[in-house]
């Protein structure tokens, strides 16, 4: 039985925990085959127009990531990661039984927009293991975490690819596939230690502290009650100073932190190449599709699924080499925004 109070252990089983949820909440194999299941002329499609696909849901998602990034950003710390890790749980499975069971244009956006609130909260995915680990360990945890979920990419693209190309899935039990899949996610989103709490519920627990014991005699006058009652009002002041002084810290940390330019340029660099690599990443889908069409093949012959899992591979890879290099990233860092 491994000791989580051991701080080896712990910081290695929360490691394992954190890569097997990203795993699982990216082995979603129906997202490469998304476009043909919304505009493709068959029984399990959903048969939407291209033009409405195109210009009427996808953009919702890089919207809607752009709007509930800013105010996951804040709120991340405040509500300390583990609560943010399970709207990123809600919104992937809400995103799945909205495209199981809506039928309109507008379902689909409502789509489009809880997973673009999920993805934003993948912030807390990622920033997660770094208040549970020492720093020592911040370039080895980054890279397994990140390794991990471009595995369950890579794994989502080469096993959607197989049951598509061999006709053992149509495109609607993908679905339910990627939604089995995200449920397992939420499983280890569950038993991940909730170690991080906020400020005022744990000097609640230093401030409000009742004495419970069994009475010795039933016989109680009213200077109990009054000494209970001047007892409960000091620790129920105390504790409102108390959350008082955290809403302040958090506004503190806030502006302090993104007062420093480095920070500053970072956040607003990923917010911006994420909202532009959704719209690439949907549009692409678009250009499979067309391809297909102008062949005069069908969906089984679109190879979308291998090629993103290739690429994944490729990045995971990179991800993982991290680890093993010594790179002063105060200095590379501007060139490799820039790049």
């Amino acid at each position: 039985i491994i000791n989580m109070n051991n701080g080896r252990w712990s910081w290695i089983c929360t490691t394992a925990i954190l890569c097997s949820y990203g795993f699982f909440k990216e082995f979603t194999p129906d997202e490469d085959f998304l476009t043909a299941y919304l505009d493709n002329e068959t029984e399990y499609s959903k048969h939407f127009s291209n033009d409405q696909v195109n210009s009427d849901i996808y953009p919702v998602w890089a919207y809607s990531y752009l709007v509930a990034v800013a105010f996951v950003a804040v709120f991340t710390d405040f509500l300390r990661y583990k609560p943010v890790v399970a709207i990123e749980c809600a919104g992937q499975i809400a995103t799945r039984i909205l495209l199981i069971y809506g039928t309109s244009v507008l379902s689909m956006q409502l789509m489009q927009v809880s997973y673009g609130i999920s993805t934003a909260a993948e912030i807390a995915y990622y920033s997660y293991i770094y208040v549970l680990v020492s720093n020592v360990h911040f370039k080895k945890v980054t890279s397994y975490i990140e390794a991990s979920r471009l595995f369950g990419d890579a794994a989502a693209g080469f096993v959607g690819q197989a049951l598509v190309s061999t006709e053992a899935f149509n495109l609607l039990q993908l679905q339910y596939f990627s939604l089995a899949s995200v449920c397992v996610a939420s499983t280890f989103a569950v038993i991940l230690p909730n170690r991080c709490r906020p400020i005022c519920r744990d000097e609640q627990a230093r401030f409000v502290n009742f004495d419970i014991t069994t009475p010795t005699t039933t016989k109680l006058d009213n200077s109990s009650f009054s000494a209970g009652d001047e007892r409960a009002d000091e620790s129920t002041q105390k504790l409102g100073s108390t959350c008082a002084l955290a809403a302040r810290r958090r506004w503190w940390d806030f502006k302090r932190f993104y007062s420093d330019p480095s920070l500053l340029k970072w956040s607003v660099w990923w917010a911006l190449a994420t909202c532009g690599y959704l719209q690439i990443d949907n549009y692409a889908q678009s250009l499979w599709s067309q391809i297909a069409e102008d062949a005069g093949t069908g969906t089984k012959y679109q190879y979308n699924g291998v090629v993103e899992a290739v690429a994944t591979l490729c990045a995971s890879a990179g991800a993982l080499s991290l680890s093993f290099l010594r790179v002063n990233w105060p200095v590379w860092g501007e060139v490799t925004i820039a790049s």
